[in-house]
């Protein structure tokens, strides 16, 4: 068995290492969800596509980071954590702050890319330092607080970007929002030490000899792990793409400013997120002590019952209602982060988990976090210029660029247009929404596995807590 540290979880220096790990990941999200609240702006400033919009948010920021992930999760077991995570930190809020000069969709699209790269770091190495620090029965919480940093930056980057876009716009939004990445990168390598490595006693020629192509093969063969991963790829689909364009749709549909979606979706869907993880990584610990199948039975609640909560929040009239719908949204469909990403790590792991994770990101962010928001955005394009069409009004994209009529069109021209965006950014929404039907099914397919290969972890959990 594993052997762990005796202060696993509890000693002095185990939560200070957690919350600079949590403070990076803010950071992270910070920078790379701003998109969403930017996104109209951008899209009328530089005249682009949802689709182009979308590549921003997906494609642009995850091809990248996930192919570059893997070479940095390899170095994350032989070298020092926190210097590459401080070195990255330099990287993607570097060109963070590059993305408000951006003059083209071709220069936005590649310092988007390299704020992916940068951000290829955190996650491997955050994950492998967190393995290495708290036992699997404290992991589940600790996971908690360090994907409390996601919601804390992206609140964070929402309301600031939102508010600094309609002082100054879009650009110095990004200047300024990128800069913190810069002095936490300092105070990581000034105060942040690297923890022991588990399993210390193995020898690097055997680790190096073993890790992937056991890793590769676990993943590949594992029924449990298959469909876990599926499941959490699909519902990362459907949230990215959501996440993408629903500020967008509250300009474009309710007339709101970007400092008033910034402020709305800052706080309640960080409420709701905070809520989320700190509800279900308490749920995810006590629940697979009982019953380890809690593990894609947490999922599958959260994730059904986010569906009708979309549905409602794209289709009434009222804004105030509208968002009250977004957060049971951003509330229900946190449920299966955790439980999925506590399952994983038992699944692969302690001394796999920084390649295993990497390798699992890769593919949810490839197909789940880089499809979403490029899927969504064509849906909508597609969507705005049949509608637009059906009036007999020509091309969309030629006819309202940036999604807008062209300057001294007439007002019924403006209306058309407007029109035409709005029921095909709804489209779009409702289409990604549906998907996570898809991913419910590979949860419960999962949980027909997860107590064979989970079994005598959660007895062992069982017996130690009884003790």
């Amino acid at each position: 068995m594993t052997a762990y540290p005796a202060t696993a979880g509890r000693s002095v220096y185990a939560f200070p290492l957690l919350w600079m790990l949590s403070l990076a990941y803010a950071c992270n999200f910070m920078d790379r969800s701003i998109v969403g609240t930017l996104a109209q702006a951008i899209k009328v400033d530089l005249i682009l596509t949802d689709s182009q919009l979308g590549l921003l948010q997906g494609f642009a920021f995850v091809v990248l980071y996930s192919v570059v992930g893997l070479p940095l999760s390899r170095l994350a077991e032989r070298f020092n954590r926190v210097n590459i995570i401080a070195i990255c930190l330099v990287a993607w809020s570097g060109m963070t702050m590059a993305c408000g000069l951006a003059q083209t969709f071709v220069q936005l699209l590649l310092l988007r890319v390299g704020v992916g790269v940068g951000e290829a770091g955190c996650n491997p190495c955050s994950h492998s330092m967190i393995a290495d620090t708290f036992a699997p029965e404290a992991r589940s919480r600790a996971l908690s607080i360090y994907q409390m940093g996601a919601t804390v930056g992206t609140t964070i980057g929402a309301i600031a970007a939102g508010a600094i876009a309609d002082l100054f716009g879009w650009r110095m939004a990004f200047v300024l929002v990128g800069a913190p990445g810069l002095l936490l990168a300092g105070a990581t390598r000034l105060f942040v030490k690297d923890p022991p490595r588990v399993d210390a006693h193995v020898t690097v020629e055997q680790a190096n000899a073993a890790r992937l192509s056991a890793v590769l093969r676990r993943l590949l063969t594992s029924p449990a792990i298959v469909h876990l991963v599926i499941g959490f790829t699909l519902a990362s689909f459907a949230q990215g793409g959501l996440a993408a364009f629903t500020q967008a749709y509250f300009v474009r549909a309710f007339g709101l400013s970007y400092g008033q979606v910034g402020l709305l979706f800052g706080l309640s869907g960080g409420i709701a997120s905070a809520a989320s993880l700190i509800i279900t990584g308490r749920l995810t610990d006590r629940g697979a002590i009982a019953d380890v199948r809690w593990h894609a039975w947490w999922p599958i609640v959260g994730v059904a019952l986010s569906i009708p909560c979309s549905i409602m929040a794209y289709t009434v009239g009222t804004w105030p209602i509208a968002v009250a719908w977004s957060f049971a949204n951003s509330f229900f469909i946190g449920w299966f982060i955790l439980p999925t990403l506590s399952a994983l790590h038992k699944l692969v792991g302690v001394r796999l988990v920084a390649t295993g994770m990497a390798l699992v990101l890769m593919f949810q962010n490839l197909v789940g976090l880089g499809g979403g928001p490029y899927v969504t955005g064509v849906i909508i394009d597609l969507a705005s210029q049949h509608l637009y069409s059906l009036h007999w009004l020509g091309q969309f994209a030629t006819s309202c660029p940036g999604g807008a009529a062209h300057a001294g069109a007439t007002t019924s021209a403006a209306r058309a247009c407007h029109a035409a965006l709005v029921d095909g950014t709804r489209t779009g929404l409702l289409f990604t929404t549906v998907i996570r039907v898809w991913a419910c099914a590979h949860y419960a397919w999962a949980s027909r596995y997860v107590l064979r290969e989970l079994g005598p972890i959660g007895k062992e959990a069982r017996i130690a807590t009884a003790g």
